[in-house]
């Protein structure tokens, strides 16, 4: 359900575009590519599977939530912060990029949550902001 790429290696390739989208396909692509040499940050792609289960069921499918806990984890790993750590936050950049832009962005109100949480908190430390 998640496809993760950082830290020189990736779960998947342009291969998979079916799967993760293009944008996620090529992202894995490039992070993995050790001949690229391409400075990718960590992320993770959620697959379109994901997206039409969603779209069909109006729920998540088991497991999500668990594997999208772990791919934050390996993030804040990476990058050496924390993910709504208002001292030393992960920021997370959230894009649609299905094979067709049908899927619903659900992870919008998160991020502006943790956002709003963030401003709210009054810092603003290595938010660029």
């Amino acid at each position: 359900m998640i496809y993760f790429f950082g830290g020189g290696k990736a779960d998947g390739n342009e291969s998979l575009k079916n799967l993760l989208g293009g944008k996620g396909a090529n992202l894995a692509e490039m992070a993995g590519n050790k001949n690229l040499e391409l400075p990718v940050p960590p992320g993770f792609t959620i697959t379109t599977e994901v997206c039409a289960y969603y779209q069909n069921k109006k729920t998540y499918p088991d497991g999500l939530k668990q594997e999208l806990q772990k791919a934050l984890k390996k993030m804040e790993k990476i990058m050496t912060r924390k993910f709504g750590d208002p001292a030393n936050p992960l920021l997370v950049s959230v894009r649609s990029g299905a094979r067709k832009s049908i899927c619903p962005i659900w992870f919008r109100p998160l991020f502006f949550a943790k956002r709003y949480e963030f401003k709210q908190s009054g810092k603003n430390s290595g938010s660029g902001t």
